[in-house]
């Protein structure tokens, strides 16, 4: 897969070059040296990086007098004229961004639809333009110094350069142990920065200008006819479209598939399609991923192959998924890892099942909220992100006690900063509390949560994303947002008029057919809920409607409870002092004895930890572990 970065200087500087080939290195986790393309014109490079000579030849677009260059990874979905083709080649879409820009200059971006990150260098004007798709599908962080302007696919490669400085963000770190996710475009890196979904960052003479060229369309409740049987059938139609073109040319294509309804979605459509692909399926002992999605590929004629995975496989990836992404992803939502390293040499791309139509909670949490706004919103988990939005004149919450005593007043400014901005960012949505709500879960927490795990794929393997082709994205953001629910209306139906042979496989989250009725659902849920309660009496018990049982891994297996306690609770973390070691101490022997349940906090501190570790204490440690992938495909 193709990553890209650069730099921009004030003034001439011969040793530029060799800078930007540094921050290149460090994309790559890859004990061999990576593939890399540099350009220079005037005071600006920039690279394009493969991680290894498998995955392909990068490439730059430049001018035929080389005062313009351009660098891209990512793919179009519509071509921005006739002349050009509609496929996944980085390239083609750098020389579409290049000739756009000379017509249209800061508007060229418009013309681009598709999932992508971009850099372009005007050397006559001295200007480094950054830019990302509507949703920011594909990441891309910049820092601006004294003398320097630097950008990377990844946050934590602009480390290689000196003139970064390493300072923690802590609004950030606070954004992500309470929520799971920062907010905005922030990064742990307090001088790193992530370009904003639908925008282009422009940096001239060591100052960055962001102006925003597309928003969002979302539909709020008051503007909508809710008509899901039609909705379904456009949804259809636009998804097969989707899949067709991405699909379009002749290759080898993998699909990660589950017992959930995205992963099926999409191999639903490639069945309509005419199309062949390899189905991959992983989970722990027992879980129904790997049943039912042994099912789905044989009814659809895919071939599939499945891997059992165990405590040792979590840790041969657990390090590696922290280097990809920053640190913002928890330590226990990288197993997808464990497919990407085993995808067949010659797989073309990836089909990603990541959507934007699976929100955050259960329509039946929704009605109760309706019915006790604030009350339910401090019992439902992450009440930071929704208390703001239920109830706009309620203070911000406390800091959690797991914050050390001296960072408490420091963590109380940053939360009601968060709380702030999350209120005034939700009022985009309209009047009604479930449409601000939705809108800020779409805009917030599907981006830097649900797709960062998009770049463990893509460490691999070109990826492609049918839910969020714009004219898919934007059906789906324009219907009603109770079809956005927990219970996944839109993919129901959507399933439904792809493949009906598949409506009676059970969905894993439920283990009910996929149109089963609403007091079905119901009942389920209500069962589901009071099994969590007494969790503690049947905590050795394997875990229904999850792909791994972490939770029943920490209690049976003393390797991994060796590693969590000597990250967790030995001096190295505490010494950091962001949190009281008593109640990291009772955190981790809680979940290890299965007295308690925080797994989701567990892997975030888990991964906080490894990040300090890879990029603050040791900046120039070797890095582990990606190379090329296996020469066969698996049997």
């Amino acid at each position: 897969m193709s990553l890209i970065a650069g730099a921009a200087a004030l003034q001439a500087e011969p040793a530029l070059a060799s800078r930007v080939e540094g921050i290149a290195r460090r994309l790559t986790l890859s004990p061999q040296p990576p593939v890399c393309a540099l350009a220079v014109a005037g005071n600006g490079c920039l690279a394009s990086v493969f991680r290894h000579a498998a995955a392909g030849r990068p490439q730059i677009a430049a001018s035929p007098d080389r005062d313009l260059l351009a660098v891209a990874y990512g793919y179009l979905s519509r071509p921005p004229s006739p002349q050009i083709q509609r496929h996944i080649d980085p390239a083609a879409l750098a020389q579409s961004a290049l000739q756009i820009y000379r017509d249209r200059g800061l508007a060229f971006v418009e013309q681009l639809h598709g999932c992508f990150a971009l850099a372009l260098w005007d050397s006559r004007r001295q200007r480094l333009l950054l830019a990302t798709d509507l949703v920011g599908t594909r990441p891309l962080h910049y820092a601006v110094t004294r003398r320097h302007a630097f950008f990377a696919s990844s946050a934590a490669a602009l480390l290689a350069e000196p003139d970064v400085p390493r300072r923690v963000n802590m609004q950030t770190l606070c954004e992500y142990v309470t929520l799971g996710f920062p907010l905005h475009e922030r990064t742990l890196l307090a001088d790193v920065h992530l370009v904003p979904p639908g925008s282009v960052v422009s940096i001239e003479r060591g100052r960055a200008t962001v102006h925003q060229y597309r928003r969002i369309q979302y539909g709020a409740s008051a503007s909508q006819t809710p008509d899901l049987n039609r909705c379904a059938q456009q949804m259809s139609d636009r998804f097969l479209t989707a899949v067709r073109e991405q699909t379009a040319q002749p290759g080898c294509y993998a699909l990660p598939l589950s017992g959930g309804l995205d992963s099926r979605c999409i191999a639903a459509a490639l069945h309509r399609c005419g199309r062949q692909v390899q189905t991959l399926a992983i989970g722990s002992h027992g879980a129904a991923d790997l049943r039912l999605a042994e099912v789905v590929a044989k009814r659809l004629g895919f071939a599939h192959h499945t891997w059992t995975v165990s405590p040792r496989d979590f840790l041969a990836w657990v390090e590696e998924g922290v280097r990809l992404t920053d640190g913002t992803l928890g330590a226990f939502d990288a197993q997808i890892l464990f497919v990407a390293r085993r995808l067949p040499a010659d797989t073309q791309a990836v089909l990603d099942g990541v959507t934007n139509c699976d929100g955050l909670y259960s329509r039946f949490e929704v009605a109760a909220n309706r019915l006790a706004p604030w009350f339910i919103a401090r019992q439902l988990p992450r009440h930071l992100f929704i208390g703001p939005i239920v109830d706009p004149a309620h203070a911000a919450p406390a800091p959690p006690p797991l914050f050390a005593q001296h960072h408490r007043p420091a963590i109380a400014e940053h939360l009601a900063t968060s709380f702030k901005q999350i209120r005034d960012h939700a009022q985009d949505a309209g009047p009604f509390v479930f449409d601000r709500f939705d809108y800020t879960d779409l805009t917030q927490r599907i981006r830097r949560f649900n797709l960062v795990g998009s770049v463990l794929l893509r460490a691999y393997c070109p990826t492609l994303q049918p839910f969020f082709h714009p004219d898919v994205f934007g059906l789906v953001t324009q219907c009603p947002p109770q079809w956005r629910v927990r219970e996944k209306p839109i993919q129901r139906k959507l399933l439904h008029q792809l493949a009906p042979q598949l409506d009676d496989v059970p969905w894993e989250r439920t283990n009910l057919p996929p149109g089963a009725g609403t007091l079905r659902v119901l009942a389920r849920y209500v069962e589901r809920k009071a099994r969590r309660l007494s969790r503690r009496r049947q905590s050795h018990a394997p875990r229904r409607g999850v792909a791994i049982d972490y939770r029943r891994w920490l209690l049976t297996d003393s390797a991994l409870k060796d590693f969590v306690c000597d990250l967790l609770l030995g001096p190295r973390h505490a010494q950091r002092g962001y949190f009281e070691p008593t109640r990291v101490r009772t955190l981790v022997e809680g979940q290890i004895t299965g007295r308690t349940d925080q797994l989701a906090l567990l892997g975030r501190l888990i991964s906080l930890e490894l990040w300090h570790r890879f990029f603050l204490d040791e900046p120039g440690a070797p890095a582990r572990s990606i190379g090329p992938r296996q020469q066969r495909p698996p049997s």
